[in-house]
């Protein structure tokens, strides 16, 4: 039986799981086994399109120079030269992004890397599906005929031996019944009847001899229009299996710049949840209260839109009662990590901000 304190610390224990489950907690730990599984799944996505890309290369090299190691090597540092690019590009364009200075040119960068990639693998998978997929064996003449030779080897030797009973047969009952070299006359119904016996040999065996020989030329004709009949199939196969792939590689794509921004999104979150003493500047972006001191001059109040640069502010109260300026990115991250009423002040003018 239990003991009461068993019990006890069993309850605390399945208690103390429950609320670890449910609570909320800050968003980094939240999310924390997820960002370690992106973070070590990004680098094999990359190696994934990396590997189908290369089939461009290898095909030129082919192509080319007749030698599929010069495009090998070629591909490989083109397309890892291309794949670190894109990370770099594709990192600075996301930070840039949450500090509010994502520029055109960055886009371009991005989009101009990953239709690269996307081009290369696209294009490259279906080479490489076709290059390197199980090619049909063309059947050979010894495989095909060999059975039909067989039997038929089998069946004239029997009419050959027939033929060559009765033959013999018919020699010996006239070496053992003839005068002068003329049978006689009770011994010939027996050879006449060895005699039709050996024709009838002779003519089967011309029979079967002519029979197989038509069935040889058909049973080869047929074997090569079958192999022609499949190979044109599995080709239309391959050729269809090899878009598919390459569809699924433009989905890896967009897969890979997901996971990108995730990561980014998490360190984002990550920065918003330090306490400035931590941090060894001050925060241009923070957590909860996160923006830039409202103007002192002028007459400026909450709710007030204003124009920095390209970028709108809205002026909040802050915590404190003071009034500070407020980005789109900024009312997000607050939005993320607060609760209660602030969250629903910082949703109101969130929605104000996106109505101008």
């Amino acid at each position: 039986m239990k003991s009461e304190n068993y019990e006890k610390t069993e309850q605390a224990r399945q208690a103390a799981a429950l609320k670890n489950m449910f609570e909320e907690k800050p968003h980094s730990q939240e999310w924390k086994p997820m960002y370690y599984l992106v973070l070590f799944t990004t680098p094999f996505i990359q190696v994934i399109l990396a590997g189908l890309a290369l089939g461009v290369p290898v095909y030129a090299g082919k192509v080319l120079f007749n030698s599929l190691s010069i495009g090998l090597c070629a591909g490989l540092v083109a397309i890892t030269l291309l794949e670190l690019g894109k990370r770099f590009i594709a990192g600075k364009a996301f930070k840039s992004y949450y500090i509010g200075k994502l520029s055109t040119k960055l886009k371009l960068s991005v989009a101009a890397f990953s239709l690269a990639s996307i081009v290369m693998s696209g294009f490259g998978t279906p080479i490489l599906v076709k290059e390197f997929s199980a090619k049909p064996i063309p059947p050979t003449e010894a495989e095909v005929l060999g059975r039909i030779d067989s039997t038929r080897d089998a069946q004239l030797a029997f009419f050959l031996t027939q033929q060559k009973d009765a033959t013999t047969a018919a020699n010996k009952i006239h070496s053992q019944n003839n005068w002068k070299g003329t049978t006689i006359k009770e011994a010939r119904s027996n050879i006449l009847q060895l005699e039709q016996q050996a024709k009838a040999a002779s003519d089967s065996l011309s029979t079967y001899a002519a029979r197989f020989e038509t069935e040889r030329a058909t049973a080869w004709q047929t074997a090569q229009d079958e192999f022609k009949a499949h190979a044109a199939e599995r080709k239309n196969e391959v050729e269809n299996v090899g878009w598919i792939f390459a569809l699924v590689c433009l989905v890896i794509e967009f897969l890979f710049l997901g996971a990108m921004f995730w990561l980014y999104d998490y360190k984002y979150h990550q920065y918003c949840e330090l306490e400035p003493a931590k941090l060894s500047k001050p925060l241009t972006k923070q957590s909860h209260e996160a923006g830039n001191e409202a103007p002192s001059i002028g007459f400026n109040q909450e709710g007030k839109i204003i124009s920095e640069g390209n970028k709108l502010l809205i002026i909040c109260k802050k915590s404190d009662g003071s009034l500070q300026a407020y980005s789109k990115s900024e009312l997000s991250s607050n939005i993320s990590n607060t609760k209660g009423e602030r969250k629903a002040y910082f949703e109101q003018m969130k929605a104000k901000l996106d109505k101008n």
